[in-house]
């Protein structure tokens, strides 16, 4: 999930550059900006599994907390 939203925020933030290089135009490269390109890769990723951790913590200390029978 993280790859398709960084690469859309990525055609969003740098959609000439991105287009041209994805139909071979290397010089384009240039003119892509690299750690913009992977911090907008990272936050969603960084997001994402911050979240799964989050609910499974939620859910440890739920079961923790049920009564047993």
């Amino acid at each position: 999930m993280a790859f398709v939203v960084g690469t859309v925020l990525n055609l969003i933030n740098q959609p000439q550059t991105l287009l041209r290089f994805f139909f071979f135009d290397f010089p384009a490269m240039e003119r892509l900006n690299i750690i913009k390109t992977l911090l907008t890769y990272a936050v969603p990723f960084l997001v994402a599994t911050y979240g799964a951790l989050t609910a499974l913590d939620l859910r440890l200390i739920d079961s923790q907390n049920k009564p047993s029978t």
